[in-house]
């Protein structure tokens, strides 16, 4: 039973961080389908192992420093999902746009869902 609030904030999260990127991205003029859906399997990918890192940081305090930690996971997920975004799209984009991309789209989804945890959250729980 104790799983089932972590679990639906995971899925939250996870849910939150595909919207933002998925929709920064159609912003930015990527409308396409197959991009959009891309970018979303990118963040699945990404999201939970994100978050489980952070958890267990927070469990075991490897890191002292949360801020730290984050900008450097951060950082590693926008590598990651340019990465994947240049596999797929290689042909079709320059690595600058697809660069720019995953920096835009990764510091949106980071700058929103923080915003959310640290000022929404507090006036609805």
């Amino acid at each position: 039973m104790y799983f089932i609030v972590p679990l639906f904030l995971v899925m939250f999260y996870m849910s939150l961080t595909i919207a933002i990127e998925v929709g920064v991205a159609y912003l930015m003029g990527y409308r396409t389908k197959n991009f959009l859906l891309i970018v979303g399997l990118a963040s699945v990918i990404t999201n939970p192992v994100l978050n489980m890192i952070i958890a267990l940081n927070a469990m075991f305090w490897i890191f002292r420093d949360d801020t730290i930690l984050i900008i450097i996971l951060e950082l590693i997920v926008v590598a990651v999902e340019f990465y994947i975004l240049c596999y797929v799209f290689d042909r079709k984009y320059t690595r600058i746009k697809l660069f720019k991309v995953a920096v835009v789209i990764n510091a949106a989804s980071y700058s929103l869902g923080y915003f959310i945890q640290e000022y929404l959250f507090p006036l609805i729980f």
